[in-house]
């Protein structure tokens, strides 16, 4: 193998699941959640709907049964064709699937892990409103302790064994929020503020390479448009790598049509990684700041 490109030893490890919250949550984070977000959400969604009705138009369409008289079809009656009639239809611009993907590392613990699952939810709650497709995930690393004794034996074998010098050689989690089929029941709900109170499970952050399982979930939408919001206090870990990696996966989503937006949670390290990102220090600036990017993605 070539040693310049970035090595996985394997992915058949790697969980991308719901996540769970327990049924003894404290009952409560959930209003909590929904109280330290609901101002920044009610202004957003104005905005978003004020954006989207601009971009919408109404036009008439000829060829139908009934309706209004389209007097240029009137040829069709001697030849017994009904359709001279024209009818209202709503054309909306937007054909946008958002992919919104949170940093769940341990370099994120703390303050910076409930201002970006606060955002993330303000952004989800938003989105839903106004009907744009749209999932939530997260991502970080998992340890061994859950691996047979026996999986967890031939890979430490193999690994002594080979002299290659893996980038990756434990497993991804991508924790699952909301997926695009799901609209903000209360399990959802239930979902960010587990992680935004608890904070478990969080570890290492492979960056690259979680963008890529998030962009082939994307891919698999039927929206023209895909747009990739990165939260993140962007300084991927792992192998000397890391860094290039994300750099270079940013570049080939780009050319695939996958927009890649980062979005700093109190740290500018995403300038290195994103050619378009802004950063966020209190979730109150939310609704100014990152509704300008949001609102450049809708009108453009």
């Amino acid at each position: 193998m070539d040693p310049k490109q970035y090595l996985v030893y394997t992915r058949d490890l790697d969980r991308i699941e719901p996540v769970v919250p327990p049924e003894d949550m404290k009952k409560t984070w959930v209003p909590s959640l929904e109280e330290d977000t609901r101002q920044m959400t009610s202004k957003m969604r104005k905005d978003i709907e004020r954006m989207m009705a601009s971009q919408s138009h109404v036009i008439r369409t000829p060829g139908h049964r009934n309706g209004k008289l389209h007097a240029p079809s009137l040829f069709r009656v001697p030849q017994g064709d009904p359709r001279v009639f024209t009818q209202k239809q709503e054309h909306v611009s937007k054909d946008t699937a958002v992919e919104l993907v949170i940093d769940n590392s341990g370099s994120m613990s703390g303050a910076k892990m409930k201002l970006a699952m606060t955002a993330g939810y303000a952004l989800c709650t938003t989105l839903d409103a106004v009907k744009i497709a749209h999932e939530v995930i997260g991502f970080t690393t998992g340890g061994w302790h859950h691996l047979p004794h026996t999986i967890r034996q031939a890979i430490t074998d193999d690994l002594h064994k080979s002299s290659i010098q893996w980038d990756r050689v434990g497993p991804l989690v991508l924790p699952i929020y909301k997926t695009f089929e799901e609209r903000v029941t209360a399990t959802v709900k239930a979902r960010f503020a587990y992680m935004r109170e608890a904070q478990v499970g969080i570890s290492g952050n492979v960056d690259g390479e979680s963008l890529e399982y998030c962009a082939e979930r994307s891919l698999k939408r039927p929206e023209k448009r895909k747009v990739m919001m990165v939260l993140s206090d962007g300084q991927p870990a792992g192998s000397h790598k890391a860094g290039p990696h994300l750099s270079h996966v940013v570049k080939q989503l780009g050319k695939m049509g996958i927009e890649c937006i980062g979005i700093g949670i109190q740290d500018d390290s995403v300038k290195r990684y994103y050619p378009k990102f802004t950063v966020l220090h209190n979730a109150a600036d939310l609704p100014g700041q990152v509704m300008g990017e949001i609102k450049r993605i809708l009108m453009s």
